[in-house]
């Protein structure tokens, strides 16, 4: 799966079942900020009900909140999400395998805003885990938002 795969996948349980066809651009702006074109609507669709939403949601928090993605819990708030590592194909010189190391959440986990993806790509072992890397991007989206 691409990262952009895993991300539509970690936001339809974030958004209660729902499958939104992600998008890169929301809308053009001038050199005034002012927006003066925007693309269109997300395509939705349902591709499972709310009840299951909320289990995966639970069953998520769970993970990094007493799990193995502790390292993603927030400073602040509540985050669900999970781990994963992946086998490439690739070796370095001594004949190891690089792998893929994943962790793709939301948050906050009772309410998500956000969706988030880390993948470190093709290393023998991450300096610093995607959970952990996942935890200062929410640290940056809390300061974002109460500023």
């Amino acid at each position: 799966m691409t990262p952009l795969q895993i991300t539509a996948m970690m936001n339809t349980v974030a958004n209660g079942g729902v499958y939104r066809t992600p998008a890169f651009v929301q809308g053009i702006v001038d050199a005034d900020g002012t927006l003066t074109g925007q693309t269109r609507a997300a395509d939705t669709r349902t591709v499972f009900d709310a009840a299951t939403a909320r289990v995966l949601r639970s069953m998520l928090a769970s993970v990094v909140s007493e799990g193995i993605g502790s390292e993603a819990q927030p400073k602040t708030g509540t985050a669900g999400g999970k781990t994963g590592t992946a086998q490439t194909g690739q070796y370095d010189e001594n004949g190891e395998e690089l792998l893929n190391y994943w962790f793709s959440g939301f948050y906050p986990a009772d309410d998500p805003r956000y969706t988030i993806t880390v993948l470190q790509d093709g290393i023998l072992k991450p300096e610093t885990s995607s959970a952990a890397i996942f935890a200062k991007v929410t640290e940056i989206l809390a300061v974002w938002e109460n500023s």
